[in-house]
This record gives structure tokens, sequence and C-alpha cells, in this order.
């Protein structure tokens, strides 16, 4: 392969190489937004969790409490708690996906780096191989005016 060719390659990978970490770190950014999200909404949900048990705990401790009242308060403490778990579960999930695509940038990262590297080595692979055919074209004319002579 041409020194040149090798070269326009090797950019070429390095500029896919960049969009694929540009993507990554797309991908990396939602991932934490989603977390963050998630874990707002969980902190909301033992919130309201807490203040479904502080009024329960309240009824209980009235005088008289009807039935009706108390399977209400049961109820509503039960779903809070379902609500909740659900959060805690979408949380896991997000983390577990925003650690993946952690994992994931930084792979592209280092395949980048990688890139840029055979560009940089290409690149100079070429002015090398200029530079040589410069001094072999040198040596071919000082020999022909030699054998000229």
């Amino acid at each position: 392969m041409r020194a040149r060719e090798k070269t326009n390659r090797s950019r070429l990978i390095a500029a896919i190489r960049e969009i694929q970490r540009e993507t990554a770190e797309t991908r990396a950014g939602r991932a934490a937004q989603t977390l963050r999200a998630c874990e707002q909404e969980r902190a909301h949900c033992e919130s309201e969790c807490r203040e479904t048990e502080a009024g329960w705990a309240q009824a209980l401790s009235q005088p008289s409490l009807s039935l009706d009242i108390a399977a209400l308060w049961s109820s509503a403490l039960s779903r809070r708690e379902v609500t909740l778990a659900q959060a805690a579960s979408d949380v896991a999930r997000a983390r577990a996906a925003a650690e993946s695509s952690a994992r994931e940038l930084h792979a592209a990262l280092v395949r980048v780096d990688a890139a840029r590297e055979l560009a940089r080595q290409a690149r100079k692979d070429e002015q090398r191989q200029r530079d040589d055919n410069a001094l072999q074209a040198v040596l071919d004319r000082h020999a022909h005016r030699r054998n000229a002579r």
C-alpha cells in the first residue's frame, strides 16, 4: 500500500473513531441524566412513603379509628411501597446502564487514541517516504552527472 493511501485510510479511521467517541459520550451523558432523574424520583417516592407512614401512625394514635379509614391508610401505604420498589428498581437499571455506557465511552476513547496514533505514524511514514524519494532523486542526479563526465 502506498504511503499516501495508508495516511488517508488512517485519517478516515481516526475520523470514524472520533464519531464513535462522540456517540458514546452522548450516550453516557444521557444515561447519567436518566440515572439522576430516577434517583430524584426514588427520593420523592421515599418522601411520600414516609409521609404516608406518618399519617398512618397518627391515625393509629387517635382514640377511635374506623375500619374504613384503617383500610384506606393500609391501601395507601401499600401503593406507596410498590411505587418505591419500582423506583428503586428503575434506579438499579439506570445505574447499570450508566456504568455500561461509561465503560463504552472509555473503550471509545482508547480506540480514538489508537487511531490517532496510527494516523500520526502513517503521516510520519509518508513524510519519511517523501524524504527518501527526494534523497534518492538527488543521489540519482549526482550519479548521472558523474557518469556524464
